[in-house]
């Protein structure tokens, strides 16, 4: 985990792999949209309000700064529950943007966690969006309300 000095919104948060990633996500067809192959990256990130931003700053100022995490906790919990997410979950899309810029759901088997992931074209990798836990009153893990099973991700550490 690195220190967080520079603020600037695509700095890598150092994943557990060599590339800084926590992984790659696979290339996946479904329904006549591709989701394309390529690493996983938790960046520092924004957040721009409620539901507004991405990555670690706007996941903590979101979820975790009210229990009481400073930015630090919060890059060392990420670190583990993403590890753990992405060990063994089940891809999800909501098929939501009427553009085709849809973002898959990753659903973990056990934990029962979720992660939003976008994909960013300028730095050809996925974002994580946000992250919620078991514990979260946002309904991500109603069957109805993930969407369509896509694929699955399994990655190890």
């Amino acid at each position: 985990m690195g220190t967080l000095v520079s603020r600037h919104k695509y700095l890598k948060i150092s994943g557990p792999l060599s590339d800084q990633s926590f992984g790659t996500f696979p290339s996946i067809t479904f329904q006549k949209h591709t989701f394309a192959s390529a690493p996983i990256y938790l960046f520092y990130g924004e957040h721009k309000g409620m539901h507004r931003g991405f990555g670690l700053f706007h996941i903590w100022q979101q979820r975790l700064i009210s229990r009481g995490n400073t930015l630090e906790q919060a890059e060392a919990l990420l670190y583990a529950e993403l590890q753990s997410v992405f060990k063994k979950a089940d891809i999800h899309c909501l098929f939501e943007d009427i553009r085709g810029n849809h973002r898959p759901l990753i659903v973990a088997c056990r934990s029962k966690n979720t992660v939003i992931l976008q994909f960013l074209v300028p730095q050809q990798a996925y974002s994580v969006v946000t992250w919620y836990d078991n514990t979260s009153s946002w309904g991500i893990n109603k069957k109805q309300e993930k969407g369509p099973r896509v694929g699955s991700l399994q990655i190890s550490y």
